[in-house]
C-alpha cells in the first residue's frame, strides 16, 4: 500500500506543470456599442507596472472608455483588471478600490500604442452626466453643477487638513471615471 501511495504520489508530482508566473496578455477597451480587444505576445508593462507612468491630475470630463488589462497564463485570460481611459486627456485612472489610492496617469511605451489602436476601433463614452451627488450625505440640488469641479482651473496650493472639509461623493450610469 505504501508503494502505492508514494508512486501515484511520484505520478502527481511529474503530472503538475510548473507553476508560471501571470502576466499581461493585452488589453480591452469598451464602449457603449462594445469592446475591442488586442493581444500581445510580449509584456505590456515596464519597471513601474502596467501604469507605471508619470502620475497626472484628474482628467476634465469628457469621452471615455472602460479598458481591461487581460492577465493571464500561457495565453490564456484568467482576468480582467479595470481601469478608465479618457483619450482627450490621453490619461488612465485605476479605480482605487478596498483602501487603494485611485491614480491618475498616462499609458506609456507599448501599451500606449495598443490603447491609441484600440481606441480607434471602438467609439467613446459621452461625457459622464450626474445623476446624484451628495455632500455630507445630503442628495445636493443640480448634480450637473459638480462638474465644475474639475474645469476650475486653479492649482492646489495646500492640502486639505480636515477642517471644513465635506465630503463629496459622485454618481453616474454607467459608472465612469
Amino acid at each position: 500500500m505504501k508503494k502505492l501511495v508514494m508512486a501515484l504520489f511520484l505520478a502527481a508530482l511529474v503530472a503538475a506543470a510548473p507553476a508560471q508566473g501571470k502576466e499581461l496578455l493585452g488589453a480591452q477597451l469598451c464602449g457603449p456599442n462594445g469592446c475591442a480587444t488586442q493581444h500581445s505576445n510580449s509584456v505590456l508593462e515596464g519597471p513601474g507596472g502596467a501604469f507605471g507612468g508619470p502620475v497626472a491630475a484628474p482628467a476634465k470630463p469628457g469621452p471615455w472608455f472602460r479598458g481591461y488589462l487581460l492577465a493571464g497564463d500561457h495565453g490564456k485570460v484568467v482576468g480582467k483588471l479595470l481601469f478608465y481611459y479618457v483619450p482627450g486627456a490621453d490619461q488612465i485612472v485605476s479605480p482605487g478600490r478596498f483602501g487603494q489610492v485611485t491614480a491618475w496617469t498616462r499609458p506609456e511605451g507599448k501599451l500606449a500604442k495598443i490603447i491609441a489602436a484600440l481606441a480607434k476601433r471602438v467609439d467613446p463614452y459621452a461625457a459622464p452626466r450626474l445623476t446624484q451627488v451628495t455632500v455630507n450625505g445630503v442628495v445636493a440640488d443640480d448634480p450637473q453643477s459638480y462638474l465644475r469641479l474639475w474645469t476650475l482651473d486653479t492649482k492646489a496650493t495646500g492640502y486639505p487638513d480636515g477642517a471644513g472639509s465635506q465630503q463629496v461623493v459622485f454618481f453616474s450610469e454607467p459608472a465612469s471615471p
